[in-house]
């Protein structure tokens, strides 16, 4: 099932989402029948904040209700994790097929960048490829460790290009997110040199992306410019940071007071 839905995944994002959405229907149906019990801690915060995304764009933002449907309800897929059982191959050959579709997707993630100017992959565009090969980093420093096998590092080494390639201040934080808890998960079984060379990837690209970011996004820029006091923090130069969120949040809190 794990390679039926990644597979999904990087061919076509409806294909995924249909797929889904069958998956969901499915268990739900199991789990109204008592075949299926529903567990995990974080189920019953994960419903409240489907239901709240749910209304408050049904009521303030109807054309963007598929869109809280993609990142609400699809969360509530978390309790049936439990019910996929894999052994340690399984897990080998999937974090290998991982690594592969990585690389095979390369040329065209270039092809793309190059003849358009956004890097993507079959689907999709700069977030897209920043999560994506974020997991395929991911995967290739898994197999890595577990293998001991020192050619899954060039890989791991591509694929963290890949995600600065896109540019993006998510994809790179969610590149540093991962690998810190890949460190603090791994922390038993790793040495000190593998531990301090997780961190060192992770100080040096905060380093390289900052300095490029700088130079190309507005947002760093103004950031830089608050820090060294050239600019006072204001609405208008949060709003350039945080990308027009500030603006958003005080108009969630003007609703809210609305409400009440």
């Amino acid at each position: 099932m794990l390679f039926v839905l990644f597979t999904f995944a990087l061919l076509s994002i409806t294909l995924f989402e249909a797929l889904v959405i069958l998956i969901i229907l499915y268990l739900s149906f199991q789990t109204l029948k008592g075949r299926i019990k529903l567990r995990g801690r974080l189920f019953f915060p994960l419903v409240l904040h489907a239901l709240s995304a749910l209304l408050s764009t049904l009521l303030f933002y109807p054309a963007q209700l598929g869109k809280a449907i993609e990142r609400s309800m699809f969360l509530l897929t978390y309790p049936f994790g439990g019910l996929l059982k894999v052994d340690e191959k399984s897990l080998l050959r999937f974090n290998f097929f991982l690594v592969i579709a990585g690389l095979l997707l390369i040329p065209l993630v270039l092809y793309r960048d190059r003849t358009t100017g956004q890097p993507a992959m079959i689907w999709g565009g700069w977030f897209e490829v920043g999560a994506f090969y974020t997991i395929f980093a991911v995967s290739s420093l898994s197999l890595y460790f577990h293998t001991k096998r020192i050619h899954y590092l060039l890989p791991f080494l591509i694929f963290v290009g890949i995600v600065f390639l896109t540019a993006r201040r998510s994809a790179m934080l969610g590149l540093a997110f991962a690998l810190i808890f890949f460190a603090i998960l791994t922390l038993k079984s790793l040495s000190k040199k593998a531990f301090v060379g997780i961190v060192g990837t992770i100080v040096l690209g905060f380093g390289i992306s900052t300095a490029l970011l700088v130079e190309k996004d507005p947002r760093y820029k103004t950031a830089l410019e608050v820090i060294g006091g050239k600019r006072d923090l204001e609405d208008e130069t949060l709003n350039i940071i945080s990308s027009y969120r500030w603006e958003i949040a005080k108009a969630g809190i003007e609703v809210i007071k609305k409400g009440l």
